[in-house]
């Protein structure tokens, strides 16, 4: 059962964030504010929704696939400003069964990001003991392109499902070859792709939690370092 601490509700977390209610949602619904049904109702907490509404972000207007990428590559991305990068991928959650996604980004050519990127890449910057992710029941981050979601199905079984722990970002097949022109070969699983510094600090930025956001702007900073000792 998750407890949240100081939970407000969808129409709070409008008038803190100065957004209407349907645009909160649109944030739930695309992972960019962490939030739990409670009987039904969304309940977000007030930690997170204070956190957004700190940022000030100067544009919430996404950039199209290839722009987004081409920022991403650069590592010229505003790390806080994640809306402005969603559409580097279609964002779905899926349940796996047992089988590890990075198999899975191997079998099917694809490029692991989040919290497994982030600790690899750290650890060859010996960061990670200072950053301290949790290796426990962190959720995946998935990078495929498109057309691969039927070879997904018929190779994991995964089955689509808003509870899932393996976030898959299907990314349009015209910018795939973009996409991973800046993916980063893994040291501890031959065949393995991590995806580009600045994607995997984005998809942490996601996860709701300090430890992960910390980790963000530790990849961001040390992302010089961390693709020459690549």
């Amino acid at each position: 059962m998750t407890v949240l601490l100081h939970p407000v509700s969808v129409t709070e977390a409008a008038g803190i964030l100065g957004v209407s209610q349907s645009r909160v949602r649109q944030l739930i619904e695309n992972h960019y504010l962490p939030a739990h049904k409670i009987g039904g109702v969304w309940a977000l907490p007030l930690g997170n929704v204070s956190a957004r509404a700190d940022l000030r972000l100067p544009s919430t207007r996404p950039l199209g696939a290839e722009s987004a990428w081409q920022a991403i590559n650069a590592g010229d991305v505003e790390v806080d400003n994640g809306v402005k990068y969603q559409n580097r991928g279609h964002t779905t959650r899926w349940f796996m069964g047992s089988r590890a996604p990075t198999e899975e980004a191997v079998a099917l050519g694809g490029m692991i990001g989040g919290t497994y990127a982030s600790v690899e890449l750290l650890d060859r910057v010996r960061q990670y003991s200072d950053v301290g992710i949790p290796k426990q029941n962190f959720e995946h981050d998935l990078y495929l392109p498109w057309s691969k979601q039927q070879e997904l199905i018929d190779l994991t079984g995964a089955v689509l499902t808003t509870e899932g722990y393996t976030v898959v970002r299907f990314v349009d097949d015209s910018v795939w070859t973009l996409a991973t022109s800046a993916a980063i070969p893994s040291d501890d699983i031959k065949g393995l792709r991590l995806a580009p510094v600045a994607a995997a600090a984005l998809d942490l930025m996601l996860h709701g939690n300090s430890r992960s956001q910390q980790a963000a702007y530790s990849l961001m900073h040390y992302q010089s370092r961390i693709i020459n000792n690549g």
